[in-house]
């Protein structure tokens, strides 16, 4: 069974991202263009720029609000469903991961569960 937009938005609030984050909007279509194009190898700044193409800014603001949005779901949002995702556990020495390892990680779990 494929994974759906649904499953991705439901994920990305587990997390503990709030939907009104532009960077919330821009995961998921990454995510979603990943998943639905069955994209095995990518390049971050590739996926960026086909971002900033779609919505009219620039590579440099894309890659801070998805900076923005995974380092307030760090701090946000549900412990265990981190930990699951990411294989580790989180705490005060633990630093969010980077932009593509996010990206990898949840688009591996996305692909593992569905």
């Amino acid at each position: 069974m494929m994974c759906g937009e649904f499953d991705i938005i439901g994920l990305l609030h587990g997390l503990g991202m709030s939907s009104k984050l532009k960077g919330f909007r821009y995961l998921f279509d990454m995510i979603s263009d990943i998943i639905f194009n069955n994209i095995s190898s990518f390049k971050m700044n590739d996926l960026y720029e086909s971002l900033s193409l779609k919505y009219g800014s620039s590579c440099n603001n894309i890659t801070k609000c998805i900076r923005e949005s995974i380092e307030k779901s760090w701090n946000n949002g549900s412990v265990d469903l981190i930990e699951k995702v990411f294989g580790y556990s989180i705490g005060y020495d633990n630093c969010c991961p980077s932009n593509a390892l996010f990206v990898n990680t949840v688009v591996d779990y996305l692909k593992t569960c569905s």
